[in-house]
This record gives C-alpha cells, structure tokens and sequence, in this order.
C-alpha cells in the first residue's frame, strides 16, 4: 500500500490498482478490488450500480465504466488508450475542491489489459433522488418544484463559475438531498481556463433536451434559466439543438413503428 497524499492511498491486487481513501481504505478497496460487500442499487443509466457499506453505517456507492451509444453494443467496458475512470476521479476531486457540490470521493480502481482499460469509481451514497425522481414524487408542490429548480440553476452557475463544464448534464445527474443540489457523474467532464457563454449554453441546452424528453413543461427550464443568471444562448447553437433533437425525435417514430 502506498501513500499518494491528499487523504488517499494506493493499493494493488495483481494487475488491478485502486486509489482509495486513507479513512476506511480497507472497507473501500474491498469493495473497488474484490466486489466484497457489494450489492445492486436501484438506479438507472448505462454505468452498472453497486452499494456497499461503510463502517460508521453510510454508504458507498460504485459505478463500472460502461459505453454507451453505438460503440457500447460492441465493447461495454474498454477504453481504448484512455483511462478514463482516473481521469473522472482526477476532475471530480477538483469539483470539489473548487467548492462545487458533489458526492465525497471514495475511491477509483483500473486495470489495463493490453491496448484497453477498465475500471470504476466509488462515492459516497447521497440520502435523496436524482431530479427526474424528485419532481415525480413533488409533482403537486409547485412553489417547492419552482424553488428547487431554482437551486438546480444555481448549482449550474456555480460549476460554470468555477470554470467546470460538464459532459452530460440532465436530470439524472442533478441530485436533490436534504433540500441540497448535488451534481453527479463527471465522466469526460472538462476544466477550463474560461468558460465561454457557447460552453455554458451547451450544457443548458442538454438540459433543456432532457426536460423535453422526459415529458416536463418548458415553464421547468426557465425556472432553472432564472436561478442561473444572465446567460446568452447564441441563436446558431440553439437552432443546432432543436434541429439535433427533431431528427433525434423522427429515428425514435420510426423505430416505433417498427415495433
């Protein structure tokens, strides 16, 4: 085992390595390196879930790196050259310490095989629901829905403050926990120098395609568009995103029909 710094240390089990913290390293590197103590977590998404328990009685939550996409039908796990569940430890580690809010940091393992790596990420378990779940279950509470969104707005300004763009944000990776907002995932996330308004309309674009997908009135992503703040949306980008989703919205007609 050997000491990294920052509250982390190495450990290796054959050609598998894990990067866990010091606090309950043993408890998180069984679970990262050998499965023990793990077990499925009802959550949706392409990455395969699994909780385990910590020693003071919270939880940890673990996520394989999985494709998604048309490459993922082909190889679910690899990465090509690119060790991508380090990389995300790395930039989630600076999520937080810019004071962007997020799940503590337990832990990452990897394991390359020859041009390929995999791996998966550890967290802490957050007490709550993704977006998506929340508003399923306060769907009658419209000043408290007005509030949150609010909040999910300000998160996102926070994170583009902090020069922080995120790769995929929607609603299942905005997190409502004890009336607090958490963002979730930084897989393929980037850290800038500056984030542009082009950078930051992006992200809210995909958001906005999230609450159209999902069935949500538009009023829900103005009140986000309110808690975040001044923001230009170049009217070229957002022609892109709505020509993006009409073609998007046509394949999944026509895949219907085919059913």
């Amino acid at each position: 085992m050997n000491d990294i710094g920052d509250g982390f240390v190495e450990k290796q089990e054959g050609a598998v390595r894990a990067c866990v913290r010091r606090q309950d390293a043993d408890c998180i590197a069984a679970a990262l390196l050998e499965g023990k103590g793990c077990e499925p977590l009802n959550a949706s998404g392409r990455g395969g879930m699994m909780q385990f328990s910590l020693p003071d009685g919270r939880k940890g939550v673990l996520r394989v790196h999985r494709r998604g996409g048309l490459l993922g039908r082909i190889l679910k796990e690899g990465f090509f050259l690119w060790n991508r569940p380090f990389m995300e430890f790395c930039i989630h580690s600076i999520v937080l310490q810019k004071g962007v809010p997020a799940p503590a940091l337990l832990g990452v393992r990897w394991e390359r095989r020859g041009l390929l790596y995999y791996g998966a990420l550890a967290t802490e378990l957050l007490p709550g629901d993704d977006l998506h779940g929340w508003l399923g279950a306060n769907k009658d509470n419209g000043a408290e829905t007005k509030e949150t969104l609010h909040k999910c707005g300000a998160c996102i300004r926070l994170m583009h403050d902090k020069e922080i763009w995120h790769a995929d944000l929607q609603l299942k990776n905005l997190f409502v926990s004890d009336s607090r907002i958490f963002l979730l995932d930084f897989d393929k996330a980037q850290v800038h120098e500056w984030m542009s308004s082009w950078k930051c309309a992006r992200n809210l674009l995909r958001l906005r395609r999230s609450f159209e997908k999902l069935g949500y009135p538009p009023s829900f992503w103005l009140y986000i568009l309110d808690g975040y703040g001044e923001i230009t949306i170049p009217w070229e980008l957002n022609t892109a995103y709505r020509v993006k989703a009409w073609f998007s919205d046509m394949i999944n007609i026509r895949r219907n029909m085919q059913v």
